[in-house]
């Protein structure tokens, strides 16, 4: 019997998007696919590496998607070691390859791969997986049982462990300044309030609402629903750009454009 292709999870929810186009893809090639979620929990394989997990609700796209999951798939700290030689070494290692950079089909479609690792967060790689991409759009948005439109201005602050935002603050600075000026309802999302206090202090009889979900999806649906969307350089945000529907302006950091690119009208992005 053909052992299925196994796509583990890491990260935040915009990582786990764009590690489902991939298996999106295996599928659409005939594949057996299964989505292995245990790098995802707060576990002792997550513990011990001092990795960050974050609370995301992802089953219901899953579901929507008819994607299989699980939480171990057997022989979980070979399959790690595994991959991070692999990382290092560039290249399969045993049956277990970390994927960096842009894809070829050769290696995604490798007899001997069964476990798969990686972020996939290349341009090449949405250009590769752009009909999963579609997919994954509609279900995204299915899921979050589309989001209507709020005459709003969305701003997600991204500070907690972002190291790019810390060493870049001038981004938000240009943020801050074109929103005090604002005369419609702002609604800032972010992982880190007392930051976001500090940046944008509102004025006396201010309209700027902060907020900090204990869902992130809640956060995520108000970016998709505001009409105007200022981004944070993380790619929980960039996807809301990319998705919404009820957006008539997308700002987006210079860097996090660069390196990933924008794949949704193109008339309303502003790059700053």
């Amino acid at each position: 019997m053909m052992s299925s292709k196994k796509i583990w999870l890491q990260g935040g929810y915009g990582n786990v998007l764009f590690q489902v186009l991939p298996a999106l893809y295996l599928r659409r090639q005939g594949e057996e696919v299964d989505i292995v979620k245990t790098l995802t929990h707060s576990n002792f394989y997550t513990r011990s590496m001092g990795w960050k997990t974050h609370s995301v609700s992802y089953e219901p796209l899953l579901e929507l998607l008819e994607l299989n999951s699980k939480n171990t798939a057997g022989l979980t700290s070979l399959r790690l070691m595994e991959g991070m030689l692999s990382k290092k070494m560039k290249s399969r290692l045993l049956n277990s390859r970390f994927f960096e950079g842009a894809c070829k089909e050769d290696d995604l479609l490798d007899p001997k791969v069964e476990n798969y690792f990686g972020y996939f967060q290349d341009p090449g790689n949405i250009e590769l997986f752009s009909r999963d991409f579609e997919v994954l759009r509609e279900k995204v948005l299915e899921s979050l049982e589309y989001p209507q439109k709020i005459k709003c201005i969305g701003v997600h602050f991204r500070w907690g462990d972002s190291g790019w935002v810390k060493g870049h603050p001038g981004y938000y600075e240009e943020v801050h300044r074109a929103i005090s000026s604002a005369d419609q309802r702002v609604v800032i999302v972010t992982d880190d309030m007392k930051m976001a206090k500090q940046y944008f202090r509102p004025k006396e009889g201010g309209h700027a609402e902060i907020i900090s979900s204990e869902d992130p999806m809640d956060d995520f649906k108000l970016l998709l629903q505001a009409t105007t969307l200022y981004t944070a350089p993380s790619t929980f945000s960039w996807w809301a750009g990319n998705l919404s529907k009820n957006a008539e302006q997308v700002y987006m950091p210079e860097g996090i454009y660069k390196k990933l690119g924008f794949y949704g009208d193109p008339s309303v992005l502003r790059v700053l």
